[in-house]
């Protein structure tokens, strides 16, 4: 398959790739009754927040802050 054209920026900071899940939160909600379409919005969502997180590792890799505050949030979780 070839493309043709440019392609859209894609998400580069945590604040974007959120910004990108509610996109498909929004999406998904008049849906929410369609089994054939609503899977692809869910499944999309789930995608894009759970992709924050290495987005939030990868923008904040070189602040020693974030690391700790990061490794506590993991800790908590555990």
């Amino acid at each position: 398959m070839q493309m043709h054209g440019q392609m859209a920026r894609v998400p580069v900071t945590a604040r974007q790739k959120f910004s990108e899940a509610a996109y498909f939160y929004n999406c998904m909600l008049p849906h929410r009754t369609n089994p054939v379409v609503f899977p692809y919005y869910l499944s999309a969502f789930v995608s894009a927040l759970r992709s924050v997180t290495y987005y939030l590792q990868k923008q904040y890799a070189h602040d020693e802050r974030f690391k700790e505050w990061y490794a506590q949030k993991q800790e908590d979780e555990g």
